[in-house]
């Protein structure tokens, strides 16, 4: 297919190529309303292939009645002229989610766990919502799951970009899906259900939890196959021994070969998930650091570091006990002897206002 980096497709003007599936090429584009957006095509070549354009479309279309947090909103579907060729480009409007995908942050570095767990947390609230609206996802993989500026996890591609790339494993070709995080009852041809997401999402957080893919490898073959099927995989604290039990409990449950073993939708496996992140302790979620030195550690108990006084102390003289003692008997004396000088004194003045007033009481009788 022909680039088509700097043409304006309606009223779309693309900018350069963001990325690219076995059905779609997405571009970076800008609408006067809908501002920057993803912009999917399909390819001229494959609008004749099998059913891929009716399956373009109708998947748009079931994407577009869905309005989610958690889900990357579908502006518009439509085919516009091509500007130079004699031919109509099909095209899916998308939210443009700008800061990376799963897989890249997995690549790049290792997540915390708690970080792993509130993304799957997202990703369930996503699900549960599309199942309410009677559409299932069917390939739940790290690359459909996007990341917003605030942290927030949103769930990407419903079976749309990635269609081409689908491995048909019967021949009548009903049983479509990326291999690697296919249910196991997909693969004998039973059709897709909210249980079967519920497998993939456990999966996903399984894996980006213990960094490993769990069935060794994601290349379709017979052997890979075989072993989803038939092959258990290693509890998760095994691999992740620090991880809560509760959180390795549910996330284990929703991996059951058998649909009937699994939570009963991705609403109670969300449900779950948050009750166990609750109960989780500190060190549950927190890494391991490297064992510190012989040196650090006679370092760290054996000389306290001196932490310099913020002020300089004042001194105080502070007498000796005995000089204590001293001082307290020679107060008392003092107050004593203090106390009866004050009551002769009071005394000597109330004799003397006695005395003055018979006096004064005599001299008024011989006047008179």
């Amino acid at each position: 297919m022909q680039n088509l980096s700097n043409l304006q497709l309606g009223e779309y003007h693309l900018a350069e190529q963001i990325g690219q599936g076995g059905m779609a090429v997405v571009y970076k584009a800008e609408h006067p309303q809908f501002g920057t957006t993803a912009f999917k095509v399909l390819p001229s070549m494959l609008i004749h292939v099998g059913e891929l354009l009716t399956r373009f479309l109708n998947e748009a279309d079931a994407v577009r009645i869905l309005h989610h947090p958690h889900i990357v909103q579908s502006y518009e579907t439509g085919a516009v002229p091509h500007p130079q060729l004699d031919e109509e480009v099909y095209f899916i409007a998308l939210e443009y989610i700008e800061n990376g995908s799963l897989l890249e942050r997995m690549i790049a570095s290792s997540l915390a766990v708690e970080d792993v767990i509130k993304m799957g947390i997202d990703i369930g609230y996503a699900l549960e919502y599309a199942h309410s609206k009677g559409i299932i996802h069917r390939d739940i993989k790290p690359s459909n799951i996007l990341f917003r500026n605030n942290g927030q996890a949103v769930l990407a591609d419903f079976g749309i970009a990635s269609t081409a790339q689908y491995i048909r494993l019967t021949k009548t070709g009903n049983v479509t899906g990326t291999i690697a995080y296919m249910a196991p009852e997909i693969m004998q041809e039973v059709p897709a259900s909210p249980r079967s997401d519920l497998y993939s999402l456990a999966l996903v957080l399984y894996e980006t939890l213990t960094n490993s893919r769990p069935f060794g490898t994601d290349t379709a073959s017979p052997q890979l196959v075989q072993k989803i099927l038939q092959e258990q995989i290693p509890p998760l604290q095994n691999v992740v021994p620090n991880i809560s039990p509760a959180i390795a409990q549910v996330i284990e449950q929703a991996l059951a070969k058998h649909p009937s073993q699994r939570q009963t939708s991705v609403g109670e496996f969300v449900s779950q998930l948050q009750h166990a992140l609750q109960r989780r302790t500190p060190s549950q979620f927190t890494i391991p650091l490297p064992e510190p030195s012989e040196d650090l550690l006679a370092d760290q108990f054996t000389k306290p570091q001196q932490r310099k006084p913020k002020a300089k102390p004042i001194e105080v003289n502070r007498p000796n006990a005995a000089a204590s003692s001293t001082l307290g008997i020679q107060a008392s004396n003092d107050l004593a002897s203090s106390s009866r000088a004050k009551f002769t004194t009071t005394l000597q003045f109330v004799l003397i206002a006695v005395v003055t007033f018979f006096l004064v009481l005599g001299i008024f009788f011989i006047f008179k």
